[in-house]
């Protein structure tokens, strides 16, 4: 996407915003695999 920006097919500003919001998105999608998440899954059960 941000080669589209460095083309003149959009805003700079608006591209990079577009790509961060769509990076939030999917980190926020992900499941949560940290260490204290599964050792407080295997306490609980």
């Amino acid at each position: 996407m941000a080669g589209r920006a460095e083309e003149g097919i959009g805003d700079a500003y608006n591209v990079s915003l577009s790509v961060s919001l769509l990076a939030a998105d999917i980190l926020a999608s992900l499941p949560d695999y940290s260490v204290g998440t599964a050792q407080q899954a295997e306490l609980s059960s």
